[in-house]
């Protein structure tokens, strides 16, 4: 008997099976051409026995839709032994969503960008189908295929069009579809329990379907599991009927027992609290079985699109030890960004210290500055958040492991292989864990650095500022002598004009700045910029203590994993076999004990090497954060009485040029009267020429002391500038 089939461009083997279904299947195939391999699709006998029109509606719906997330026609030929019609089309080398999230990797659903990859693609595909006025009616992991492209990007795919339909809006369908688990509950309720309800059903049974996929693409799970699975019918329908508005799961865990509810996703999912938060309210607007409260396609549609274009600012939380992902629009502006990481990590806005790398995060960002312009953030690179108050490191506890049962003393192909695969997937899940605390100890070097740069920065400005402002101090001094001097002279001709105080109140004024801040200034900046104090105290602390970076505990981890992976794949051939011989029994047993030694391996791993690295190095970080915070409060107190100063400084400088004008006006007043009376009198007197001329030349200094006072000023700027140029390239 040939397994050869062929059309007259494409040739496929009968045993290069990629799918199979009630109507027909695909297979592998390749052109005669080109050698280009393909997917082929034919029919079986019982599709024959469909209406004609409904044969014929899969061949007008490919043909139809032409759209990049769906799987693209080639041609439909004839077999040429029956003459049957087949379908060729692209082939995703990828598989089906439904066989990726079988593999154990996936057990607990897709990685966090792989799940926006589905959704993307996904409502892409639906968009499209909905744009034709056209209905899938079997959406489901199995009927989205994996496509690699020539650049290695990836591409999810719509597939199986044999319950495909035209259905405009409003319009309904009474012919029954689909695939148990992913039924919206009419249609379930007269496929499945037979019961006849006299119901039609609209597009928005894609909905439901979507809801479901979605569901178990983020969790690895059906949202609905009745006890005993499939069989179960009556509870699955009553878990789907019942369930308030708003549950996205209904879980039974024993028979007859209570249905467990719930309106968010479970820890095991992979997705970050963040993306949990804004796909929870999707997947219960999917999930309705009241087709009055179901989203609309319209709505579906926006809301992914929203979702979508929303940024991603990665941000490692120092007080909890971990990285939260924020999901930003990009219309919106940092206060909100402040809001969303208050939700997550209940340090309020104005306690956050928020770094990338070594500069506040609002040097960067202005306050009102779109976030879609935000600098990229990654996992390796994330934006570092402090508390103000709060100093503490506090670890949250590891999530237990499920259990793995020992093999049985008695050898089953088909036991084996599914605790293979259990074994398998916590090897996975502890690979992922080991990960992630690997990347936070390598994010407490990083925060520490950041946040010592940023410190000695901060305090290398306050620095130049006080010996700016102790440099002006000393002008104004000199300038405040010399008016009191001038004054004095004065004095002699005209008693009766009152003298203003300025040495006395400038003395007042810079007293504690100059015998007090400034010292703490330098001794701080002593401390922390010359020696770097932070950092050593760092490096010394953390310098005995071990760590996953160090260990290469993730490489490790990999390798059992891979190990994990080989047995459980060794023990899926034995049970394709069925029956095994004496030799390969041997081989067999050999492989279990090999996993049950190398799932020990990993955990211990995870929880003996790795976990309690992470824990000690976590609380070394909140012992330095203490320090740190102290020298950060010193900071900002010797910052704000540096402000604080500058601004009092230039008060008086102010005040005692108004109040020095005032003087003069008043003396040269006093002058002209004089001299009025000088002259009618004819009386000339020596002493008021003299004390004239002396009064013009005090003017005169005055007016060219305020110039060098200003000039002065100018040039302590430009060597703060040329410092801060030095010091930029110093650290670059």
């Amino acid at each position: 008997m040939s397994f050869l089939r062929g059309s007259q461009n494409y040739v496929w083997s009968t045993t290069s099976v990629l799918g199979k279904g009630a109507t027909g299947a695909v297979y592998q195939g390749v052109n005669k051409i080109n050698g280009e391999p393909v997917a082929v699709k034919t029919f079986n006998q019982m599709s024959h026995l469909r209406p004609h029109d409904v044969q014929m509606r899969e061949f007008e719906v490919l043909q139809k839709v032409k759209h990049e997330n769906i799987v693209k026609l080639l041609a439909i030929e004839e077999e040429q032994e029956n003459r049957g019609k087949v379908i060729v089309m692209e082939l995703c080398t990828g598989g089906s969503l439904f066989n990726i999230l079988d593999d154990p990797e996936n057990t607990y659903g897709l990685a966090e960008n792989e799940f926006l990859k589905v959704l993307q693609d996904l409502s892409a595909g639906m968009k499209h189908l909905r744009d034709n006025n056209l209905v899938h009616r079997d959406l489901k992991p199995g009927n989205i295929m994996k496509f690699i492209c020539d650049d290695g990007q990836t591409v999810y795919k719509l597939t199986d069009f044999g319950a495909a339909r035209e259905l405009p809006e409003g319009q309904h369908f009474q012919s029954l579809y689909g695939t148990e688990e992913y039924l919206h509950p009419d249609l379930y309720e007269r496929a499945v329990l037979r019961k006849h309800v006299n119901k039609t059903f609209g597009a928005t049974i894609d909905l439901w379907s979507i809801g479901v996929t979605l569901y178990h693409v983020a969790t690895g799970n059906l949202p609905f599991r009745p006890y005993g699975g499939r069989k179960n019918k009556e509870t699955m329908h009553l878990i789907t009927t019942k369930k308030a508005s708003g549950v996205i799961s209904g879980i039974q865990v024993t028979e007859e027992g209570q249905i467990e509810w719930r309106k968010t996703l479970p820890e095991s999912c992979q997705l970050s609290p963040g993306l949990k938060k804004i796909i929870t309210p999707l997947l219960a607007g999917l999930l309705e079985a009241d087709t009055k409260k179901i989203w609309t396609f319209e709505r579906f549609f926006t809301e992914v699109t929203d979702m979508l274009s929303r940024k991603i600012v990665n941000i490692f939380h120092v007080n909890k030890a971990q990285l939260i992902k924020v999901y930003i629009h990009p219309d919106e502006s940092y206060n909100h960004l402040q809001n969303y990481i208050n939700e997550q990590t209940e340090v309020s806005p104005e306690n956050q210290i928020l770094l990338l790398k070594t500069n506040l995060f609002t040097d960067i960002v202005e306050e009102n500055s779109r976030a879609g312009g935000y600098p990229e953030t990654k996992e390796g690179e994330p934006l570092f958040l402090f508390n103000k108050e709060n100093n503490n490191v506090t670890v949250i506890p590891e999530q237990n492991l499920p259990k793995f049962t020992d093999f049985s003393n008695v050898t089953s192909v088909e036991s084996d292989a599914a605790q293979a695969k259990n074994a398998c997937s916590i090897g996975y899940l502890c690979k992922r864990r080991i990960e992630k605390y690997s990347l936070a100890c390598s994010h407490f070097n990083n925060c520490v650095e950041n946040f010592v740069q940023y410190i000695n920065k901060e305090l290398r400005e306050i620095n130049q500022e006080s010996l700016h402002l102790l440099e002006k101090t000393t002008i104004h001094k000199k300038t405040a002598h010399f008016l009191e001097s001038s004054q004095k002279i004065a004095a002699f001709k005209f008693s009766n004009v009152h003298q203003i105080v300025y040495v006395d109140d400038l003395k007042q004024l810079s007293e504690s700045f100059v015998s007090e801040t400034a010292k703490k200034i330098l001794q701080l900046n002593q401390s922390h910029v010359i020696e770097n104090t932070l950092q050593s105290e760092w490096d010394v602390s953390s310098r005995p203590l071990k760590s996953p970076v160090k260990s290469r505990a993730v490489e490790r981890a990999r390798t059992e994993v891979e190990r994990l992976r080989d047995s459980w794949q060794h023990l899926v051939r034995d049970r394709a076999t069925r029956t095994l011989s004496y030799n390969d029994e041997q081989f067999h047993i050999l492989e279990r004990i090999k996993i049950t030694h190398t799932i020990n391996r990993i955990k211990v791993l995870l929880q003996k090497e790795v976990f309690p690295q992470y824990v000690q190095l976590a609380e070394n970080l909140g012992d330095w954060y203490k320090i740190a915070q102290t020298v950060y409060l010193q900071m900002m107190i010797l910052k704000r009485d540096v402000l604080n100063y500058d601004s009092n400084l230039k008060k008086f400088e102010l005040e005692m040029f108004i109040k020095n004008e005032e003087y003069l006006e008043q003396v040269k007043k006093l002058l002209e009267q004089d001299a009025t009376d000088i002259s009618s009198k004819k009386i000339k007197n020596s002493n008021n020429q003299k004390l004239k001329i002396c009064l013009s030349e005090y003017r005169r200094e005055c007016s060219g002391l305020r110039e060098v006072v200003l000039e002065n000023e100018q040039l302590v700027e430009q060597v703060s500038r040329i410092l801060e140029d030095l010091i930029v390239d110093e650290e670059g």
